[in-house]
């Protein structure tokens, strides 16, 4: 992992530290004040590319998110719903990652976050769904309540995609072969060097993040994005993320005009190349 990630991080535990002592006993205010401070690292952290806000996900059907503590989003190729400061309302294909803060996790806000992430992600399959936890329990309770959550029963995809409680631990959801068989579990990346450190958990997270915002710039650089339209073939298609959401309406009388575009352009040729045939011959004869 990059040194950067450890300065950020070291930094970070300062101001998680100080923030802490300023506020020692009002929980609704350092609840808040938790999630602006993951905010702002994560905004100076990642690439101007993508903007971090918070707020809700809204599909063209008008199907909606929980609130989402933190939204990371592509902002350079995509535009807000609704904007006013750092409260967005986005559309699914700009999403990036969206991250569940706590300040302390008991059993309920353990079920309450995880169900916020599979919200999000059946919204935005492609985002990067995160739990932080700046006063984290111990892994052995953190282990109890997944074995006796729901979460037991969902899919994969609704799952949260990593658990850091920081300042040391970060867990994430992984294929573990046990006695021979492949099963779903989350694991503890522990180990030696910088693992269990005080700010490993936030240098993973700051880490993470930017690979999951890397990975899909590099994506929509490569392959488009929304309305992106190229010709296979015959057929005119569209590529980019947009395949998450319903196609808009005009899309189809679009493409339909292209078929019949294309269609009079080969019996044009076709006309011209019998023209251009008979008048070969003639000149011939």
């Amino acid at each position: 992992m990059s040194n950067q990630f450890r300065y950020i991080s070291d930094e970070f535990l300062a101001k998680s530290k100080q923030l802490k002592e300023i506020i020692r006993s009002h929980g609704p205010t350092i609840g808040t004040g938790h999630e602006v401070l993951l905010r702002s690292f994560l905004q100076t952290a990642l690439p101007k590319w993508v903007s971090v806000g918070h707020g809700f996900i809204v599909d063209n059907d008008g199907k909606t998110s929980k609130e989402c503590d933190v939204i990371i989003y592509n902002s350079t190729q995509y535009s807000p719903i609704y904007k006013v400061d750092d409260f967005v309302v986005v559309p699914p294909e700009a999403v990036h990652a969206v991250v569940e803060v706590k300040t302390r996790l008991s059993r309920k806000s353990f079920f309450e976050a995880m169900e916020n992430i599979r919200a999000a992600k059946r919204l935005s399959p492609q985002a990067l769904g995160s739990i932080f936890v700046y006063y984290g329990p111990k892994t052995k309770t953190l282990a109890s309540y997944i074995r006796d959550s729901p979460i037991v029963e969902w899919e994969e995809k609704d799952l949260a995609d990593h658990i850091y409680l920081f300042p040391g631990t970060a867990i994430s959801l992984s294929h573990v072969r046990v006695e021979a068989v492949e099963r779903l579990g989350y694991l503890n990346f522990a180990g030696g060097g910088f693992a269990n450190q005080p700010g490993y958990a936030a240098a993973k997270f700051f880490f993470d993040q930017y690979s999951q915002v890397e990975m899909l710039m590099n994506d929509d650089l490569r392959f488009g994005i929304d309305l992106t339209h190229y010709i296979d073939g015959e057929n005119p298609r569209y590529s980019g993320r947009g395949r998450f959401t319903p196609r808009y309406g005009f899309e189809t009388e679009l493409v339909a005009m292209l078929k019949e575009l294309m269609a009079e352009q080969r019996s044009g040729a076709l006309e011209r190349r019998k023209t251009f045939r008979g008048s070969q011959l003639s000149a011939r004869s």
